[in-house]
């Protein structure tokens, strides 16, 4: 009966540690959550000041290298959507 008593007793230790963890884990994520608004905010205010200048763009060559900064943008904010799925793959991959 001892045995069993510890053994639950190691088993609610267990649980409440996991708890602990999770919600220090979580607590970090939302922090991290909140950056990658602001860094997708941005990017997206970038997209839209660069959008006007390619839509007032009269040389090609301007044109172009606008073009590249665009497509640099949107793999800006792709990488940004994509860093919650990376940081979850990780932390189930240990």
């Amino acid at each position: 009966m001892n045995d069993q008593i510890q053994s639950l007793a190691g088993e609610r230790n267990a649980i409440e540690d996991f708890n602990h963890t999770r919600f220090v884990q979580l607590k970090s994520q939302a922090s991290e959550g909140d950056k990658q608004t602001k860094e997708l905010r941005e990017v997206y205010e970038k997209i839209k000041d660069l959008r006007q200048k390619l839509s007032k763009c009269s040389d090609s060559d301007s044109e172009d290298h606008l073009k590249d900064e665009f497509h640099f943008l949107e793999m800006e904010k792709e990488s940004i959507e994509n860093l919650p799925m990376i940081i979850y793959w990780r932390m189930w991959n240990r």
